[in-house]
């Protein structure tokens, strides 16, 4: 009789690995984002108002929830037992916020935003990083079984995406601040992405 306890410690170890890098994604997904990207659009159109700086980056942020709807799905809904397929879906995940940051940047904020603006761009081409770092280590753990470095390439995705979320952070309290100052009503995405 085969004893299979290293199979089963095995799985246990890749299941634990997939909550909890779902866990690190899921306080980031603000809100429901069904199907696939729509199409990303920005102009670069130069006007300095609020009101057209939020018009304008509405469908942006759309599809930056969607980039991370699509990666809650990659971590929730991918079975444990393929890391290959959650690499290949992490790995496009990477390339939706690669289109999310370029969509970004096109935008033009008020002078007194572009700082915050720019940090926001800066946050997003972080995510693509994570997913990206994210990706691969599924995909050496898919080639060679390696948790420990699986465990590694997740710690520093972390890392990563702990900085995205600061950044992120500081350019929607940036936002909100300036609009309330002009007594404009904020968009509820950057509100949430502010905490509250």
């Amino acid at each position: 009789m085969r004893d299979d306890t290293s199979g089963r410690v095995r799985a246990t170890g890749v299941a634990a690995a997939v909550l909890s890098a779902a866990a690190f994604v899921l306080p980031l997904c603000a809100g429901p984002a069904e199907g696939a990207l729509p199409t990303l659009s920005a102009s670069n159109t130069p006007d300095p108002t609020l009101r057209t700086y939020f018009s304008r980056l509405r469908p942006v942020l759309a599809n930056f929830r969607a980039a991370y709807a699509r990666a809650d799905a990659a971590f929730t809904k991918t079975d444990p037992e393929k890391p290959a397929l959650l690499a290949t879906r992490l790995g496009a995940v990477s390339k939706d916020f690669s289109a999310v940051a370029s969509a970004f940047r096109k935008v033009t904020a008020p002078e007194s935003l572009r700082g915050a603006h720019r940090s926001m761009v800066t946050s997003i081409e972080l995510d693509s990083r994570v997913f990206g770092v994210y990706a691969d280590a599924w995909k050496g753990f898919a080639m060679d079984g390696d948790l420990g470095r699986l465990e590694r390439r997740r710690g520093s995705a972390r890392q990563l995406g702990q900085r995205a979320e600061i950044l992120q952070r500081r350019w929607a309290a940036a936002v909100v601040r300036a609009g309330k100052a002009e007594s404009i009503s904020v968009p509820a995405t950057i509100v949430e992405i502010a905490g509250g």
